[in-house]
C-alpha cells in the first residue's frame, strides 16, 4: 500500500518527488561530462562512444520487442531505466578515459572505487539499511538527520521512503505485497521496482517511528538535493574529474544495489519448487548471478561488482532476514568495523543491536 493521501505532499511523496529531481542527478551531469568529448579533435574516443551507443540501440530499441537475446528472459518489455538510463550510465563510464586529470587516471579510478565503497557501505548499508529501515542502533535527532543526509548520497531516494519499502519487503518477502520480488514481478520489474507507481510514494504503514519527524520527512521529499550538492561541490573543487568521480560512484552504488537486491532473491525454477507450492522467502547468502538470466548485456557489467556486497556487509542476505536488526554483519563488513564501531565508541550511537 502506498500513501493514504492524508499526509501533505511535501511529507509523503518519496521516490515520486525524487524522480522529478533526477534531471539534475542523472541528465545534467552526463551532459556536462560529455562536453570534452564533443570538443576533442581526435576521432577515436568519439567513435568508441558512438559504437557503444550503437550497441545500446541494438539491444534496447524497440523496447517492447526485446526478450533477452542472451538467455531468453520472459520479460515483456525493458523498463525505461533499463533501456535508457542504465546504458547512459555505462556510456559515461567511458568518458573517464577521455579526461586527463592532473592526479592521473589511475588515481581518479582508485578514488572512484573508494567513493563507491563508501556510498554503498556507509550511505546505503549503514544509514539507509541498518539505521533507517531496521533501527539497528539509536542516536540523537541531530545525528539521525546527519545519517539521513548521508543516506541520500547513496543515490537511492530518501531514508523514509527507502525504509518503508524495505520494511514492507521483510514483512511480505516473496509474497503478494513484496515491492521487489523477482519471483512475482520478474527480474526487470524487481530491478526497477522504484518506478512502479504503487511503490513510488512512502508506504505509511511501514514508516519507521524513529525517523518520523518533520526534518527527515522534508529531507526524504528532497532526497535528490544532497546528491546535487555533492555533484556541485565535486565539480567546483575538482573540475570534470571531480564530477566524474562523484557521478560514477553514485550511479554505481545505485545500480549495483538494485542488482544484488535481485541476485540475492533469485526466482524459483521448477527444480526449486513445485508449480502449485506456496513459495517462501528465497533470500540467499551468496551473490550468484548464474541463478538468473541477465535481462540485457548491460547487466553483465553489474555482475563484475557483485564482490562489493561482502565488503558492505550485505552478502549474507539470508542471515539478514533471520536477524534484520543486526548492526554488525557477517563477512568483511568494513562499515560495521570502520563506521558503526567508532560511532559507538564515541557515544554518538547506542543500543547497538547484535542480532
Amino acid at each position: 500500500a502506498g500513501s493514504t493521501g492524508r499526509v501533505p505532499f511535501y511529507k509523503a511523496r518519496g521516490m515520486a518527488a525524487c524522480q522529478h529531481q533526477s534531471v539534475f542527478t542523472i541528465t545534467v551531469p552526463a551532459i556536462v561530462l560529455a562536453g570534452p568529448l564533443i570538443q576533442m579533435s581526435s576521432w577515436l574516443p568519439l567513435c568508441l562512444w558512438l559504437a557503444y551507443g550503437a550497441v545500446w540501440v541494438y539491444f534496447t530499441l524497440p523496447c517492447s520487442k526485446i526478450h533477452g537475446p542472451f538467455g531468453g528472459s520472459k520479460e515483456k518489455a525493458l523498463d525505461f531505466y533499463v533501456a535508457v538510463i542504465l546504458p547512459l550510465y555505462q556510456m559515461t563510464l567511458l568518458l573517464g578515459f577521455v579526461l586527463q586529470p592532473e592526479m592521473g587516471n589511475t588515481m581518479m579510478f582508485g578514488l572512484t572505487l573508494l567513493a563507491m565503497i563508501f556510498k554503498g557501505g556507509v550511505c546505503m548499508s549503514v544509514c539507509l539499511h541498518r539505521f533507517a529501515a531496521h533501527a539497528a542502533f539509536r542516536c540523537s535527532p541531530l545525528t539521525s538527520f546527519a545519517l539521513g543526509w548521508l543516506g541520500c548520497l547513496a543515490n537511492q531516494g530518501g531514508p523514509i521512503w527507502w525504509a518503508s519499502q524495505h520494511r514492507c519487503h521483510h514483512k511480505f518477502c516473496d509474497e503478494a505485497r513484496d515491492p521487489h520480488s523477482p519471483e512475482l514481478m520478474g527480474v526487470v520489474n524487481a530491478f526497477v521496482f522504484f518506478a512502479v507507481p504503487a511503490n513510488q510514494e512512502v508506504n505509511e504503514e511501514f514508516v519507521p517511528p524513529h525517523l518520523d519527524s518533520w526534518p527527515i520527512r522534508l529531507l526524504d521529499t528532497l532526497g535528490g538535493v544532497p546528491v546535487m550538492v555533492e555533484f556541485a561541490l565535486a565539480f567546483t573543487l575538482g573540475g570534470l574529474p571531480g564530477l566524474w568521480i562523484s557521478y560514477t560512484s553514485a550511479w554505481l552504488c545505485q545500480t549495483v544495489t538494485l542488482w544484488f537486491n535481485v541476485v540475492n532473491h533469485p526466482p524459483h525454477t521448477k527444480s526449486h519448487a513445485e508449480p502449485n507450492a506456496k513459495l517462501s522467502c528465497v533470500a540467499s547468502d551468496t551473490c550468484d548471478s548464474s541463478k538468473l538470466v541477465a535481462p540485457s548485456p548491460f547487466f553483465h557489467f553489474l555482475n563484475l561488482w557483485l564482490w562489493t556486497p561482502n565488503v558492505f556487509g550485505e552478502e549474507a542476505h539470508l542471515h539478514h532476514h533471520d536477524y534484520p536488526r543486526c548492526a554488525k554483519r557477517p563477512g568483511i563488513d568494513l562499515p560495521g568495523k570502520l563506521f558503526v564501531q567508532p560511532l559507538e565508541a564515541a557515544g554518538m550511537i547506542w543500543n547497538v543491536q547484535q542480532k
